[in-house]
């Protein structure tokens, strides 16, 4: 039989085996994200491409897995879509246009990251947001891209 300490010192271990393994929560961006730093660029590829701006507003080193699903169902979910990402943190902040900073902080931006915002290529108009929502999450992607094709149809 054990002795009591030993079981004890064992549960604590398992216990932030378990604690630690969650903690590791962060993402990665894909290559074809631009960073809020290359925004002049990505809205150059928008304008090219004829797409629109979608607008990633996470933290890539977060603890959270939820908001790491969340990012990652965003990343890839208009990866194949007329659109290019951009990748914003809080550190970018002041790098933002005015009109994206204030879509961030609207009501139907949410409270909780990650939010994503959706431009036009020159960022003058915001077609749309994707709050985090953890149950409902695809439905609102889905209902963005319904958006997006309503936006590009009426230009």
């Amino acid at each position: 039989m054990m002795n009591p300490i030993h079981r004890n010192i064992c549960f604590l271990l398992f216990l932030g085996l378990l604690v630690g393994g969650r903690a590791q929560a962060g993402f990665n961006l894909p290559k074809y994200v631009f960073h809020a730093a290359q925004l002049e660029e990505a809205k150059k590829k928008a304008a090219d491409e004829k797409s629109v701006l979608v607008f990633l507003y996470s933290d890539t080193d977060t603890t959270c897995p939820l908001c790491s699903d969340a990012s990652n169902d965003i990343l890839y979910s208009f990866n194949n879509e007329p659109a290019v990402i951009v990748y914003a943190g809080h550190e970018d902040w002041k790098l933002l246009p005015p009109l994206l900073q204030q879509a961030l902080n609207a009501p139907e931006a949410g409270k909780f990251i990650p939010i994503t915002v959706i431009t036009d290529c020159q960022v003058r108009k915001v077609i749309t947001h994707i709050p985090y929502e953890r149950h409902n999450r695809m439905s609102l992607i889905k209902q963005a891209k319904e958006k997006i094709r309503k936006y590009a149809d009426g230009k």
